[in-house]
């Protein structure tokens, strides 16, 4: 997770992802809205405890504290940093692979954005358990696959 981690770890990282990075209306709603709608069905109680890991500059902040009280997690201080200024919700500097939680400690966890960065088979095993762990019902993750119809027509 370090090499991933450590392209965002420098100075203004967090800024540049959340502006440049999403510079059209389209592109900075893509995932709300597809987190959104994999959390409508799920029944949620009242105040549940959701956690966003990681949770980059917070894009998905204003989404996740409809179904409840968030905390993000990070590996990068720029990141936290910039997350920081646009929600006031609790943000935590964390590693994916050894949260700071109990078992079953949100009633939902999501992971937007990291897993397919992760290439050591290990590893991923390591970060989908630590999800698992800290999850007292779901896991939402996104996984975004090269060879995917999507992926090869965006490449033509």
């Amino acid at each position: 997770m370090d090499g991933v981690a450590e392209r965002w770890r420098s100075e203004g990282a967090g800024e540049r992802y959340a502006g440049e990075r999403w510079r059209s209306a389209r592109a900075r709603g893509r995932d709300p809205r597809l987190v959104a709608r994999l959390l409508a069905p799920l029944d949620l109680p009242a105040g549940a405890r959701v956690l966003d890991v990681p949770c980059g500059a917070g894009r998905l902040a204003d989404e996740l504290a409809r179904h409840g009280s968030s905390v993000g997690v990070d590996a990068s201080p720029a990141m936290l940093a910039a997350a920081a200024r646009r929600t006031p919700r609790p943000h935590l500097l964390g590693d994916a692979a050894r949260l700071p939680f109990r078992d079953g400690a949100f009633d939902v966890v999501v992971c937007c954005r990291l897993l397919h960065h992760l290439t050591d088979g290990d590893e991923l095993e390591r970060v989908v358990a630590e999800l698992a762990r800290v999850a007292r019902r779901h896991v939402v993750a996104s996984f975004w696959d090269a060879a995917s119809w999507h992926a090869w027509r965006r490449r033509l």
